[in-house]
């Protein structure tokens, strides 16, 4: 694959355009369930937290001590490349890192091509908001440090599952929107239970 220099989020967003077919809300509006099927298989307890699998690009919902782990739901995450680019005034390789994670704020985004959602709301309106939810990078004193990694959907997660295995961020983790209110509603009742944010894993078990 070659190299990405220079792209910022305007460019990604016409490369997403320019590469990808048109796709209207109505095609999409009954595609994303993973947000229901999780509110029902899975009720939030203090100490849930979330693993997901680069590998395969599968999240997990946990309890504190693994005791019970859910169904996978699919997800995306950073391209799958050995070059870096240049993104966000930096350059790094976009492969997302197998590391220890906290959200541990709730962010608003402003960029429809990259973080918004074709997803309707119960009365079939669009959806105008663009959750971040950010994610904090644990290191080995102990010390979470603001990364400007986070879980966030796209109009365009479906496309990237299919036709990229999921990999098709810059290095954050994406969800479908339902999903990502889940994990938001997750993150929401940890904090209210006393804790620091909602831990997540991400691990890379296949090279």
């Amino acid at each position: 694959m070659h190299t990405i220099k220079k792209l910022g989020l305007a460019v990604f967003a016409v490369m997403l355009v320019v590469f990808s077919p048109v796709f209207s809300r109505d095609v999409w509006a009954d595609q994303s369930t993973s947000g229901s099927l999780a509110a029902s298989t899975w009720s939030f307890q203090p100490g849930d937290w979330i693993q997901v699998e680069l590998s395969t690009n599968t999240l997990r919902f946990h309890r504190w001590d693994s005791s019970q782990i859910s169904i996978p739901f699919q997800v995306g995450s950073g391209l799958d490349q050995d070059e870096n680019i240049y993104y966000a005034g930096a350059y790094y390789n976009p492969r997302t890192p197998a590391a220890q994670w906290m959200i541990k704020e709730n962010n608003r985004q402003n960029s429809f091509a990259v973080f918004g959602t074709l997803e309707t709301d119960e009365n079939g309106a669009p959806i105008d908001e663009q959750p971040f939810l950010r994610l904090y990078r644990a290191y080995e004193n102990g010390q979470y440090v603001r990364t400007k990694y986070g879980v966030h959907t796209t109009p365009y997660f479906e496309r990237i599952v299919e036709k990229r295995n999921g990999y098709g961020s810059f290095g954050c983790i994406l969800t479908d929107y339902s999903l990502l209110k889940f994990i938001e509603s997750m993150y929401e009742f940890q904090v209210a239970n006393g804790a620091e944010g909602l831990r997540v894993v991400t691990t890379r078990t296949q090279p």
